[in-house]
């Protein structure tokens, strides 16, 4: 019973660790609920429908290895096991958490990007545009990737900027339950939130950074991706 506790425990310790992530950072913005709801639930609606539409595509795949598996049960037998697994809290916390977490995670992180970083004046963006200008020898990326790729790619490369949500929700959800061991479906969730309490708020908010197309913006001076197409400012 207690090594059983134990282990249930340890299940839904990702989930835990993320609420108070999401609690801590709602108070630390000094925002109102209202706003964190309005993000989840953009969220929601995304992770939620993945999430179905991997549950269907799992259970096929489990009703496909059973047909074929030449020791396989009366598929009544089979139904039932299926049923009793399903019962034990084990297999619920693992089934429930992931999406749960990408629910809350995620809309915690932009309201702390949205409400907490603008607050530290993004001093780092001018040190790490020069340290990234002498890496590239005398360049800006944006330089590089107009002269390598044509005109038309910028726009391509948004839209793909844009689907890494979806991509990232559902590697989640398919990692999170590719494994049998329920303790490596836990310790994938742990890193995958510690990724983005660790990187994500906690080094953001050490070097904060607007990015070098903000820079003129938030530190004055010439805008230098303007001044490429003969403009002051865009």
């Amino acid at each position: 019973m207690i090594r059983e506790l134990s282990r249930l425990q340890f299940l839904v310790s990702p989930l835990i660790v993320t609420v108070i992530y999401s609690l801590l950072i709602t108070i630390w913005s000094f925002d109102s609920l209202k706003h964190f709801l309005q993000i989840a639930n953009f969220y929601a609606h995304n992770i939620i429908i993945q999430w179905l539409l991997l549950g269907i595509a799992m259970a096929i795949y489990a009703l496909l290895k059973q047909a074929f598996n030449p020791k396989r049960l009366p598929i009544s037998q089979y139904l039932i096991q299926c049923l009793e697994n399903a019962r034990r809290p084990s297999t619920q916390i693992i089934a429930i958490a992931p999406p749960l977490i990408f629910i809350l995670l995620m809309p915690a992180y932009c309201l702390f990007k949205q409400t907490v970083i603008p607050q530290s004046g993004f001093w780092a963006g001018p040190i790490i545009m020069r340290a990234e200008h002498m890496m590239l020898f005398g360049h800006h990326a944006w330089q590089l990737t107009h002269g390598l790729l044509p005109p038309e790619a910028t726009y391509w490369l948004d839209k793909f900027y844009s689907g890494w949500i979806a991509l990232m929700a559902g590697s989640m959800l398919i990692c999170s339950y590719l494994s049998g061991d329920p303790a490596h479906r836990c310790r994938f969730m742990l890193s995958f939130v510690a990724a983005w309490i660790i990187s994500g708020t906690t080094l953001a908010y050490i070097f904060p950074a607007a990015g070098p197309v903000y820079l003129a913006d938030f530190h004055g001076g010439p805008d230098i991706f303007c001044a490429a197409q003969g403009k002051a400012r865009c």
